[in-house]
């Protein structure tokens, strides 16, 4: 019963008209993956826009959404759909090994608490349905549950060995989790030989992985970790965001100054320090996504579930009133809107295409949607180095614009605010002073869509789309 309610519900989601599916739910990123996958079954390479190759992804998605890549290039209506569809049945798988880890440990009632939580939490939904690696890394959350129970049993040593290849596979930076997942059990008593058999396969992929990323692109990171390095290093210039020694000053002089006992002050000096510490990547990284935190969400996931397993068993007569919450959470998330720019760029993509030739280069910031609907008529190539590998170092010394010219792109675009901070890449701004308008100059919500052309060796010009 609690599973056919869990997927009637992900199905109401994806019933909904494309466009405010994609407001709601869409993620630029997903569309990477797509046009990534597309152009690899097409034997094009591994490259997002047809010339520059990347490895700006994690490998374990990728290779998941390869067998759907032919359906999936330039294609944004069945990349939406097909993605969300694939995000739904690894949340459900998620929530169904959440509900077999509490069985596993006697405790059922807990076990569909859990996954109630994981279908139902806005939250959760939030960050797992938008067609990334998300929903992916919360279902090897669960798994890797699972095998730790199954490793200190002594059972399921080989299940348990490919699931942490999994987890190293999903996200490189989980790697770090693995090895204290490692020290945990050591300092649990487990003999060093299981340890060193489960995670054998891991150490091997990881090592296998970072290998490939140095021989083929000249750094073990991949393209999207050193874009979003050298985003932070921008956005920390240009004061959008703090350093960490920055930031743990501030806290440490509020803390100094504020309402604690003396006592006490050193105590919760140190605590938020060690908080800001672990934190700061996160604070200081401008291109940030909530998934990255998604083992932060699994503990959410079971703080919640016991607090409803707790009501449960002492509410008597009255725990019914329990369900209420759950709906009110599904409530919340099918009516709290996310503010997502992608109809407003698909718009803007539909009056390019009539208004730009046939066969125009494009420079985008963020690419992802734009490269899908403009594809099949133009060449978009991504100018903020998440999947171009080529334009890296001409972020690392400010000569974005030198970039334009050398790949000879007319038009340049995203939202005026992106624009902007991306210029700081680049020996003079790219959007002029004086746009060209090709429609209303109108603002949105979110700002406005900028459509800057770098004419060379023209003076450049800027169309502006609502």
């Amino acid at each position: 019963m609690n599973k056919t309610i869990t997927k009637a519900l992900r199905l109401a989601i994806l019933s909904l008209p494309f466009r405010r599916i994609l407001g709601r739910w869409g993620s630029d990123d997903m569309f990477y993956y797509a046009q990534i996958a597309g152009n690899l079954t097409a034997g094009r390479g591994v490259t997002f826009d047809g010339e520059t190759v990347t490895n700006g992804f994690q490998p374990l998605y990728f290779a998941l959404l390869l067998p759907l890549g032919p359906w999936l290039h330039n294609q944004p209506v069945v990349t939406t759909y097909l993605l969300l569809t694939v995000a739904s049945v690894l949340t459900l798988l998620a929530a169904w090994q959440f509900a077999r880890l509490c069985e596993d440990l006697d405790a059922p009632a807990l076990g569909w608490m859990a996954a109630a939580v994981t279908v139902l939490h806005p939250k959760v939904l939030s960050v797992t349905f938008n067609g990334t690696e998300a929903a992916l890394i919360l279902l090897f959350m669960a798994l890797l549950m699972r095998a730790l129970v199954w490793v200190q049993w002594g059972q399921r040593l080989l299940a348990s060995a490919l699931v942490f290849m999994g987890v190293a596979l999903c996200r490189l930076d989980l790697a770090f989790m693995l090895a204290m997942v490692a020290l945990w059990l050591g300092w649990r008593g487990l003999p060093l030989r299981p340890i060193l058999l489960v995670f054998s396969p891991a150490l091997l992929a990881l090592a296998l992985l970072l290998g490939t990323n140095w021989v083929w692109r000249g750094s073990v990171v991949p393209d999207s970790g050193v874009a979003k390095q050298l985003h932070a290093a921008l956005a920390v210039e240009a004061g959008v965001a703090l350093t960490p020694r920055q930031l743990l000053s501030d806290v440490a002089d509020a803390l100094m100054r504020g309402a604690f006992p003396e006592r006490r002050r050193l105590v919760w000096l140190a605590a938020a320090g060690g908080v800001v510490v672990v934190a700061a990547d996160i604070f200081t990284v401008g291109g940030f996504r909530e998934w990255y935190l998604m083992p932060l969400y699994t503990a959410v996931i079971f703080a919640m579930a016991r607090a409803l397993h707790l009501g449960w068993e002492r509410l008597g007569r009255w725990r019914l009133a329990l369900l209420a919450v759950p709906m009110m959470w599904w409530g919340a998330a099918n009516e709290r809107p996310r503010e997502h720019m992608a109809p407003t760029y698909l718009d803007a993509a539909a009056r390019l295409r009539t208004q730009l030739p046939p066969g125009t280069r494009i420079g985008a910031l963020n690419s992802g949607l734009f490269g899908a609907a403009l594809g099949p008529t133009h060449t978009v190539i991504n100018l903020d180095g998440v999947v171009n590998h080529e334009v890296l170092r001409h972020l690392a010394h400010r000569t974005l614009d030198r970039y334009i010219a050398i790949k000879q792109i007319s038009t340049v675009l995203d939202h005026r605010g992106s624009v902007v901070f991306y210029s700081g890449f680049a020996q003079r701004p790219l959007l002029a002073e004086q746009p060209l308008l090709l429609g209303a100059d109108r603002d949105t919500a979110r700002g406005i869509i900028a459509f800057s052309a770098r004419q060379t060796p023209p003076a450049p010009a800027a169309a502006v789309i609502p």
